[in-house]
C-alpha cells in the first residue's frame, strides 16, 4: 500500500455509528458469523467440541451472563482448550458490557497523535503528524510541506504512515520523500509518521524486518490497582511486510516469565504451530528481552491514564534495548485471543456481574 492509496480509500474507514436497533442486530450477525468460522477452524484443529463442554457453555451463558448470545465464543474457548473453565469473557460480551464501563476518554482513543502526551515521548517512534491535511512536528508545531520532509526524513529513507481508527495493521504504508512530497494531503487521512524501529537483536530468528510486536494488555481492577492480564508476541510471515490483518502468528507469553509459551496460532485459522514456518524458530521457553522491565513501565503509564480501565500496548523493543510504543489501544483492545489460547485472564474483576447493571 501507498500513501496515495489511502486517499482513494478514505470514504471505507468513515467509522460508522451502530445506535438504531437494526444496526445493533446487523452487527451481532456478523459477530455470529465470524465467531462460527473461527469455531470451525479451531475445530479442525482440536477436534468437535464435545456436547458437554457445549451445555456447560450454554448454562454459564445464561446463568451467569445474562444471555444465550454470548455462549458462541464460549464455544471456541472450550473447543480449544478442550475443557470448560468459569471465568471467560466471551467478546461480544466484552464489547457491550465491559469496554462501556471502562473506557470514559469518548474518541481520544481513535487519535494516535496523542499517545506522546501520555507517556514518555522518547519511547514513542512518531516524528511527525498530518492533522487535517496539515503537518506538524511533534510537538503539534505546523510544519510547510518542505520542513516536513526534512523532519520526517532526517537521516532515514523511509517512514511508516499510520492512520488514526485503524486496526490490526490496517492503513499502514512505507513512505519515501518522494510520495509524501507528492502525495494529496487534503484527501489524505489523519495519522502519524513513525521511524522504523530496528527490533532487539533477540528478534533476528523472527524475521525482524517485519516489526514482530508485543501486546501487553493492562487492567484496573475495582481497587484501582493496574496489572498485566495477559500478552502475545505477533510475528509476520516471511513475505508479508507488516504485522497486519490475519496475515501474522500470533504467540502467548507467559507474563510470569516473559517467556513464549509452547504454540503460537496463525491468526486466519488458529492453527497450532510448534515453530514459524518460514524460520524455523521453536517458540517454546524462547525468551523475550526486557520484558519484564517493558511489562512494568506499561502499567505505570496505564496508573497515570485513568480514564481507561483496558489498554492494549504494541511495543517493540528496539536495538538499544528501549521499548518503543507503536501504540496504545484504548477502546478496542481485544479480547479473543487471550482467552481462546489461555483464559480465563480475567477472574476477580467482577466483570460477569456488570450486565446486570446495564439497563434493558
Amino acid at each position: 500500500m501507498k500513501l496515495s492509496d489511502l486517499a482513494a480509500r478514505q470514504n471505507r474507514f468513515t467509522p460508522g455509528r451502530w445506535r438504531s436497533g437494526l444496526q445493533t442486530f446487523v452487527r451481532r450477525q456478523i459477530f455470529r458469523h465470524n465467531t462460527r468460522k473461527l469455531l470451525a477452524a479451531v475445530e479442525r484443529h482440536q477436534g468437535p467440541l464435545p456436547a458437554n463442554l457445549k451445555r456447560q457453555c450454554d448454562d454459564y451463558a445464561q446463568d451467569v451472563l445474562g444471555g444465550n448470545r454470548y455462549a458462541l465464543p464460549l464455544y471456541v474457548y472450550a473447543a480449544s482448550q478442550r475443557v470448560f473453565k468459569e471465568g471467560w469473557i466471551p467478546a461480544n460480551y466484552y464489547a457491550e458490557h465491559v469496554v462501556p464501563a471502562n473506557y470514559l476518554g469518548g474518541t481520544l482513543c481513535q487519535e494516535r497523535h496523542l499517545t506522546r502526551r501520555f507517556v514518555n515521548p522518547d519511547q514513542v517512534p512518531d516524528v511527525a503528524f498530518l492533522l487535517g491535511g496539515k503537518l506538524y512536528d511533534p510537538q503539534f508545531q505546523p510544519l510547510t510541506l518542505p520542513q516536513a520532509a526534512d523532519v520526517i526524513f532526517d537521516q532515514r529513507d523511509q517512514v511508516l504512515f499510520k492512520r488514526n481508527r485503524s486496526a490490526r495493521g490496517l492503513g499502514i504504508c512505507r513512505v519515501t520523500r518522494q510520495e509524501l512530497l507528492a502525495a494529496p494531503l487534503h484527501r489524505i487521512p489523519d495519522g502519524v509518521f513513525q521511524q522504523i524501529v530496528t527490533p532487539h537483536a533477540a528478534f533476528d530468528d523472527l524475521l525482524p524486518e517485519q516489526g514482530p510486536t508485543i501486546r501487553i494488555l493492562t487492567v484496573r481492577d475495582p481497587a484501582g490497582k493496574v496489572a498485566v492480564r495477559v500478552s502475545n508476541l505477533k510475528v509476520a510471515h516471511k513475505d508479508i511486510e507488516f504485522v497486519k490483518g490475519k496475515e501474522f502468528i500470533n504467540i502467548p507469553i507467559d507474563i510470569a516469565t516473559g517467556r513464549l509459551r509452547e504454540f503460537g496460532y496463525a491468526v486466519a485459522d488458529y492453527q497450532p504451530l510448534a515453530s514459524h514456518p518460514d524460520t524455523g524458530l521453536v517458540f517454546a521457553g524462547y525468551e523475550l528481552p526486557m520484558f519484564r522491565e517493558t511489562a512494568a513501565a506499561m502499567v505505570k503509564y496505564h496508573e497515570s491514564f485513568p480514564l481507561s480501565g483496558i489498554i492494549g500496548w504494541d511495543v517493540c523493543i528496539d536495538r538499544d534495548c528501549q521499548p518503543r510504543i507503536f501504540e496504545w489501544n484504548l477502546w478496542r483492545a481485544g479480547v479473543t485471543f487471550g482467552e481462546t489460547t489461555g483464559g480465563p485472564n480475567f477472574r476477580g474483576l467482577g466483570w460477569e456481574n456488570l450486565w446486570k447493571n446495564k439497563p434493558h
